[in-house]
């Protein structure tokens, strides 16, 4: 039997961004299938989340790579609120 591969939560690079949008963006159309509603457009037509790339720029805001071994597999969207407090913007698998 061969050896399972890992999860790991890791701070996600610059490089993972695109691939945690598309991430992102499977979840939300998953959602609004789920409850309804309408998926977030932004003025292209295309699917938007505010203050996404924020958490490449702001340094309240960490954005984390769930990793299924080697395998890039979900994503989490942190925001310290200050005084030991913490946010989970949106979380994935």
């Amino acid at each position: 039997m061969g050896q399972q591969p890992s999860t790991h939560l890791r701070p996600a690079s610059a490089a993972t961004r695109e691939r945690l949008r598309a991430l992102l963006a499977d979840y939300l159309r998953e959602l609004a299938a789920t409850t309804g509603e309408p998926l977030p457009m932004d003025a292209r037509g295309e699917l938007s989340y505010p203050h996404f790339d924020a958490y490449w720029q702001e340094p309240e805001r960490h954005p984390f790579g769930i990793w299924f071994g080697s395998r890039l597999a979900g994503l989490c969207l942190q925001r310290d609120l200050g005084g030991g407090r913490w946010q989970i913007g949106r979380a994935h698998v």
